[in-house]
């Protein structure tokens, strides 16, 4: 595949490019960055109509549903949104819901994530008309926010979620935020030319792909760092990481975008990477394998205990491998944490990476079971202290879903052939020693 075929296809909107039929239904995107003023325009007269009652705002979503509406956010200072992307039972435990308006998103309205958050938001002080909801038309999420008396938006059906930051999910975010449109555009809001695709296509293989076979995008720094990373993390993660292929997202020397022009370009980029590599970019099979083997998690009254960290195991998978990930399961408070333990083990092979679960479970989740087949994964357990809350209407806790996903993402990691292990610390500097072993 060449940039010019790459190119092509992304211009004429052709789906030719990519393997597989999501694509025929996924290429909306790329009509949505000319759109922005309009779109804008549109939420934002909807924000105003239903008047928000609240100056804080509490974005509800996992992957691909809040992290671009986290980037945009992140572009003023000091913005009004907070995004709850966890299972964690000390993370939930602390929102005061009565003082927030709440936008809970997602394309299908399924995961478990958002009903259990949901549902524990509107039992605990979330009024129904400081509720907004966007997601895919026909969703059961719409069905029930409607039931209820919540602001319902369409998201766009023929976009996938890591590419939705310039629709509703991504931009009525940043309105709640206080973003200016001025801001998302920024000081060069030009349409491109198909030339231009070209290039960003090249450049985007020539500097990502060589004889090794080693794919690695640079970080500016790690995603539990910036909000961008976050985003690019999974764009690039997700889109590439099937079929034993794939592109990892790492720390390296890397610039910043700063506006829709850089963002758009991106999206070009991790198509086209997609493209060069033969996977389609806007499924992520390996994801739905996480979540079926969490549901069976939580039909069971006592869960399985992982099983015990073997030293000599882990250390043979790591001289087999040029990737190690550090998969945490914790209170996102330990981010610094993280990141000096992710610095601290970057010498044990060729690329280290680190991210947060659940969120990652819907993004480089896909790349860890799908992507090449030397990943190993090192899940690190950080027990909650807090006490687990009851969900209304669910036969479970937070903390009984908490370790259902971790535990459900082992099992899909080792069904899929993948080299992991388990261990539970509770700091996870204490894991530095194996820097030192």
């Amino acid at each position: 595949m060449n940039p010019s075929d790459v190119a092509e296809a992304l211009w004429t909107n052709s789906p030719s490019l990519f393997p597989g039929s999501t694509a025929s239904h996924s290429l909306g995107w790329l009509e949505h960055y000319e759109q922005i003023p309009d779109t804008y325009a549109s939420l934002l007269g909807q924000w105003n109509e239903r008047g928000a009652r609240h100056e804080e705002t509490l974005l509800i979503g996992m992957g691909g549903a809040s992290s671009g509406a986290a980037l945009l956010s992140s572009l003023i200072q000091n913005p009004h949104l907070r995004v709850l992307d966890s299972t964690c039972p000390s993370t939930v435990r602390d929102i005061d819901f009565t003082r927030h308006n709440v936008i809970a998103a997602s394309k299908s309205g399924g995961t478990i994530e958002m009903w259990s958050l949901l549902r524990w938001a509107l039992g605990n002080g979330l009024e129904a008309r400081d509720l907004w909801i966007v997601t895919d038309p026909g969703s059961k999420l719409e069905a029930f926010g409607r039931e209820i008396g919540a602001k319902v938006v369409a998201g766009d059906p023929n976009t996938g979620g890591r590419f939705s930051i310039f629709s509703a999910f991504g931009i009525l975010p940043a309105i709640a935020a206080g973003v200016p449109l001025e801001k998302i555009l920024g000081d060069d809001y030009s349409a491109f030319s198909r030339e231009e695709f070209e290039e960003i296509s090249r450049v985007a293989m020539e500097s990502v792909f060589d004889e090794s076979g080693h794919y690695v995008f640079p970080l500016a720094v790690g995603p539990l760092q910036s909000r961008f990373s976050q985003w690019i993390d999974q764009l690039v993660a997700e889109s590439t990481g099937k079929a034993g292929r794939g592109v990892v997202p790492a720390v390296g020397a890397a610039s910043v975008p700063s506006s829709a022009r850089g963002f758009f370009s991106l999206q070009v980029v991790a198509a086209s990477l997609a493209g060069y590599l033969e996977v389609d970019p806007f499924n992520q099979p390996d994801v739905e394998l996480t979540k079926i083997n969490a549901e069976n998690f939580l039909r069971q009254d006592v869960l399985p205990s992982a099983p015990v960290f073997n030293d000599d195991r882990f250390w043979e998978d790591v001289a087999a491998s040029r990737h190690l990930t550090l998969q945490v399961f914790g209170n996102e408070i330990l981010g610094p944490k993280i990141e000096t333990l992710r610095a601290g083990l970057s010498g044990l092979t060729t690329t280290v990476t680190a991210n947060v679960g659940p969120r990652f479970l819907h993004s480089t989740g896909q790349l860890h079971k799908g992507g090449p087949s030397d990943i190993v994964c090192l899940q690190i357990i950080v027990p909650d202290s807090a006490p687990s809350p009851q969900i209304p209407d669910y036969p479970f806790s937070f903390e009984q879903i908490f370790r259902s996903q971790y535990m459900a993402d082992r099992q899909a990691l080792e069904q899929l052939g993948r080299r992991v292990h388990t261990i539970e610390v509770m700091d996870p500097s204490d894991l530095l020693r194996l820097a030192r072993a």
